[in-house]
């Protein structure tokens, strides 16, 4: 279980390097956030209940995030998968309150043994790189919280998987090790920080910048 200890030292390393990031992204107009979520990821014919959490920004369309999610199966036929992955997402509103956001993701996962060979359980496990596609919606219940169901489709590979492939060219596609997923949650997040001007109000334009009044003496 090496790599496990290993990623759970990783995750909160980069947890607090974006934690630093929000502080000054405020000052930006990025839109720190969080979100929980929970769902189903199927991988090698198993349908495993998947948990996730994401730290992010958003600036205008733009999202980008760290997501970590813990995918297990309920009847122990196989051991969870930790998948830490980098998020990037673009949207565009359908309605006043409605979003329809596509994204890709990236990152690395630990496979086990039992899900990959069919070994014991707790054996041995190894390091996987994952690549996926999502497209979702968000309902906004206010102006920084969403609601949000977002379904994905993704390769997660082995090094045994990527030497299979350099070995056995032309290289059927349909052997690549596919996974899917669907998942909802609830995301908030932080507004921007507004600088006050201290001003009357007859000389602030759209609440940002000061007029500048000349007056002629007669």
């Amino acid at each position: 279980m090496k790599q496990s200890r290993t990623i759970l030292r990783i995750l909160p390393l980069l947890l607090s390097i974006a934690t630093c990031g929000f502080a000054s992204a405020q000052e930006t107009q990025w839109q720190p956030f969080g979100e929980l979520s929970a769902g189903v990821t199927r991988f090698k014919g198993i349908s495993m209940p998947t948990y996730g959490a994401t730290i992010g920004l958003r600036h205008g369309d733009l999202t980008l995030g760290l997501r970590y999610r813990h995918s297990g199966s309920p009847l122990k036929e196989a051991e969870p998968i930790h998948d830490l992955s980098l998020l990037l997402q673009t949207g565009t509103q359908l309605a006043p309150r409605l979003e329809l956001f596509g994204g890709v993701a990236t990152g690395f996962a630990i496979q086990h043994s039992q899900l990959l060979y069919g070994n014991p359980l707790g054996k041995d496990n190894t390091m996987a790189l994952n690549a996926e596609v999502n497209l979702g919606i968000r309902y906004y219940v206010s102006e920084n919280v969403a609601l949000t169901f977002n379904v994905g489709a993704g390769i997660r590979m082995t090094g045994d998987d990527w030497r299979k492939m350099a070995s056995q060219l032309p290289y059927d596609p349909r052997t690549i090790p596919t996974y899917t997923t669907a998942t909802g949650g609830v995301t908030i997040g932080i507004p921007p920080k507004v600088k006050k001007v201290n001003l009357p109000p007859q000389l602030i334009v759209d609440g940002k910048a000061p007029i500048l009044t000349a007056y002629s003496g007669n």
